[in-house]
Protein backbone atom coordinates (compact mmCIF):
# COMPACT_ATOMS: atom_id res chain seq x y z
CA UNK A 1 0.00 0.00 0.00
CA UNK A 2 1.49 3.31 -0.64
CA UNK A 3 1.36 6.50 1.47
CA UNK A 4 -1.86 8.15 -0.38
CA UNK A 5 -3.88 4.95 -0.41
CA UNK A 6 -3.03 4.78 3.26
CA UNK A 7 -4.01 8.02 4.25
CA UNK A 8 -7.23 7.73 2.20
CA UNK A 9 -8.07 4.69 3.89
CA UNK A 10 -8.14 6.51 7.09
CA UNK A 11 -10.19 9.09 5.94
CA UNK A 12 -12.51 6.83 4.77
CA UNK A 13 -13.03 5.69 7.93
CA UNK A 14 -13.55 8.77 8.98
CA UNK A 15 -16.25 9.58 6.26
CA UNK A 16 -18.05 5.88 6.97
CA UNK A 17 -18.43 6.56 10.84
CA UNK A 18 -21.16 9.36 10.23
CA UNK A 19 -23.62 7.03 8.40
CA UNK A 20 -22.46 3.72 9.24
CA UNK A 21 -24.16 2.44 12.53
CA UNK A 22 -21.59 1.25 15.28
CA UNK A 23 -18.67 2.28 13.41
CA UNK A 24 -15.94 3.07 15.99
CA UNK A 25 -14.75 6.11 14.70
CA UNK A 26 -18.15 7.88 15.94
CA UNK A 27 -17.09 7.88 19.36
CA UNK A 28 -13.48 9.05 19.84
CA UNK A 29 -11.40 10.37 22.41
CA UNK A 30 -10.82 14.37 22.50
CA UNK A 31 -7.60 15.08 24.51
CA UNK A 32 -7.64 19.00 25.89
CA UNK A 33 -5.21 20.93 28.43
CA UNK A 34 -5.90 21.76 31.65
CA UNK A 35 -4.74 25.25 32.97
CA UNK A 36 -2.53 23.29 35.05
CA UNK A 37 -0.56 21.66 31.98
CA UNK A 38 -2.26 18.69 32.63
CA UNK A 39 -4.25 16.30 29.98
CA UNK A 40 -7.22 15.34 30.30
CA UNK A 41 -9.81 13.33 27.89
CA UNK A 42 -13.00 12.60 27.41
CA UNK A 43 -14.92 10.65 24.60
CA UNK A 44 -17.32 12.86 22.29
CA UNK A 45 -19.63 11.82 19.15
CA UNK A 46 -18.25 12.94 16.14
CA UNK A 47 -20.80 14.85 14.14
CA UNK A 48 -19.00 15.62 11.16
CA UNK A 49 -15.59 15.22 9.24
CA UNK A 50 -14.99 17.67 5.99
CA UNK A 51 -12.68 15.93 3.51
CA UNK A 52 -11.75 18.85 1.89
CA UNK A 53 -11.27 21.01 4.44
CA UNK A 54 -10.15 18.68 7.18
CA UNK A 55 -12.51 19.71 9.62
CA UNK A 56 -14.40 17.77 12.54
CA UNK A 57 -17.41 19.10 14.01
CA UNK A 58 -18.45 17.90 18.02
CA UNK A 59 -21.54 19.04 20.07
CA UNK A 60 -21.24 20.15 23.77
CA UNK A 61 -22.60 22.12 26.35
CA UNK A 62 -20.92 25.57 26.47
CA UNK A 63 -20.33 25.95 30.39
CA UNK A 64 -18.01 21.87 29.73
CA UNK A 65 -14.69 22.08 31.40
CA UNK A 66 -13.53 21.22 27.36
CA UNK A 67 -14.48 24.48 26.44
CA UNK A 68 -13.05 26.38 29.22
CA UNK A 69 -9.74 24.61 28.16
CA UNK A 70 -10.00 25.46 24.64
CA UNK A 71 -11.23 28.63 24.99
CA UNK A 72 -7.55 29.04 26.89
CA UNK A 73 -5.76 26.75 24.53
CA UNK A 74 -7.04 25.47 21.45
CA UNK A 75 -5.07 22.61 20.43
CA UNK A 76 -6.55 19.57 21.39
CA UNK A 77 -5.82 15.68 19.99
CA UNK A 78 -8.48 13.46 18.89
CA UNK A 79 -7.65 9.54 18.76
CA UNK A 80 -9.80 7.48 16.82
CA UNK A 81 -9.27 3.46 17.36
CA UNK A 82 -11.41 0.71 15.33
CA UNK A 83 -10.32 -2.66 17.03
CA UNK A 84 -11.46 -5.01 14.51
CA UNK A 85 -9.53 -3.41 11.85
CA UNK A 86 -6.56 -2.67 14.09
CA UNK A 87 -6.35 0.74 12.56
CA UNK A 88 -5.73 4.00 14.84
CA UNK A 89 -6.01 7.33 13.78
CA UNK A 90 -4.17 10.26 16.00
CA UNK A 91 -5.25 13.78 14.61
CA UNK A 92 -3.75 17.06 16.22
CA UNK A 93 -6.20 19.58 15.66
CA UNK A 94 -6.80 23.24 16.97
CA UNK A 95 -10.57 24.78 17.68
CA UNK A 96 -11.37 27.60 15.03
CA UNK A 97 -15.30 27.95 15.67
CA UNK A 98 -17.63 27.55 18.39
CA UNK A 99 -21.10 28.81 17.43
CA UNK A 100 -24.05 28.91 19.61
CA UNK A 101 -26.60 27.72 16.99
CA UNK A 102 -29.72 28.30 18.81
CA UNK A 103 -32.18 27.64 15.93
CA UNK A 104 -30.07 24.02 15.42
CA UNK A 105 -30.47 23.50 19.54
CA UNK A 106 -34.70 24.72 19.16
CA UNK A 107 -35.13 22.03 16.74
CA UNK A 108 -33.35 19.14 18.67
CA UNK A 109 -35.80 16.26 20.03
CA UNK A 110 -36.09 17.05 24.29
CA UNK A 111 -33.98 13.66 24.58
CA UNK A 112 -31.13 14.86 22.58
CA UNK A 113 -31.91 19.02 24.44
CA UNK A 114 -30.95 17.15 27.43
CA UNK A 115 -27.26 16.94 27.18
CA UNK A 116 -27.24 20.52 26.67
CA UNK A 117 -30.53 21.94 29.38
CA UNK A 118 -28.91 20.87 32.22
CA UNK A 119 -29.62 23.89 35.32
CA UNK A 120 -26.47 23.29 36.69
CA UNK A 121 -23.51 22.79 34.43
CA UNK A 122 -21.72 19.55 33.20
CA UNK A 123 -19.35 18.47 36.06
CA UNK A 124 -21.43 20.27 38.91
CA UNK A 125 -21.50 17.20 42.03
CA UNK A 126 -24.94 15.73 42.56
CA UNK A 127 -25.73 13.85 46.35
CA UNK A 128 -28.17 11.40 44.06
CA UNK A 129 -27.69 10.82 40.27
CA UNK A 130 -30.91 10.89 39.12
CA UNK A 131 -31.27 14.54 40.36
CA UNK A 132 -30.43 16.02 36.79
CA UNK A 133 -32.87 19.15 36.24
CA UNK A 134 -33.04 20.69 33.10
CA UNK A 135 -34.49 24.08 31.44
CA UNK A 136 -34.86 23.50 27.80
CA UNK A 137 -35.47 27.38 27.04
CA UNK A 138 -31.83 27.76 27.92
CA UNK A 139 -30.12 25.21 26.39
CA UNK A 140 -26.24 25.87 26.47
CA UNK A 141 -25.80 24.06 23.04
CA UNK A 142 -22.50 24.39 21.03
CA UNK A 143 -20.54 23.27 17.97
CA UNK A 144 -17.15 22.89 18.32
CA UNK A 145 -15.24 23.01 14.90
CA UNK A 146 -11.54 21.45 14.75
CA UNK A 147 -9.10 22.03 11.91
CA UNK A 148 -6.95 19.31 11.41
CA UNK A 149 -2.99 20.16 11.49
CA UNK A 150 -1.56 16.48 11.66
CA UNK A 151 -2.68 13.12 10.75
CA UNK A 152 -0.87 9.91 12.14
CA UNK A 153 -2.07 6.66 11.33
CA UNK A 154 -1.41 3.33 12.18
CA UNK A 155 -2.22 0.16 10.80
CA UNK A 156 -1.66 -2.79 13.32
CA UNK A 157 -0.61 -5.73 11.04
CA UNK A 158 1.72 -9.00 10.64
CA UNK A 159 4.38 -9.28 9.32
CA UNK A 160 4.77 -5.15 9.68
CA UNK A 161 3.13 -2.37 11.12
CA UNK A 162 2.30 0.43 9.26
CA UNK A 163 2.59 4.07 10.61
CA UNK A 164 2.31 7.28 8.38
CA UNK A 165 2.27 10.90 9.29
CA UNK A 166 -0.02 13.51 7.55
CA UNK A 167 0.94 17.45 7.45
CA UNK A 168 -0.21 20.31 5.75
CA UNK A 169 2.56 22.31 4.00
CA UNK A 170 2.13 25.28 1.77
CA UNK A 171 -1.61 24.36 1.49
CA UNK A 172 -0.66 21.31 0.73
CA UNK A 173 -0.70 17.82 2.60
CA UNK A 174 2.18 15.72 2.55
CA UNK A 175 2.63 12.47 3.92
CA UNK A 176 5.71 10.39 5.24
CA UNK A 177 6.43 7.10 6.71
CA UNK A 178 7.20 6.28 10.61
CA UNK A 179 8.73 3.33 11.96
CA UNK A 180 5.33 2.09 14.45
Amino acid sequence: MDLASFFSKCEKALVSSLTEKGHPFRYPVLATTAKNHTPNMRTVVLRAYDAAEKTFCIYTDARSQKVEELDHNPSAKILFYDPQQLLQLVVSVRLIFKIADSDFYAQLPEKLKKDYATVRAPGTPLEVADTVEYDFDSGHFVKLIFEAEQFECLKLQRPHHRKGQFSKVHQKWEGRWLIP
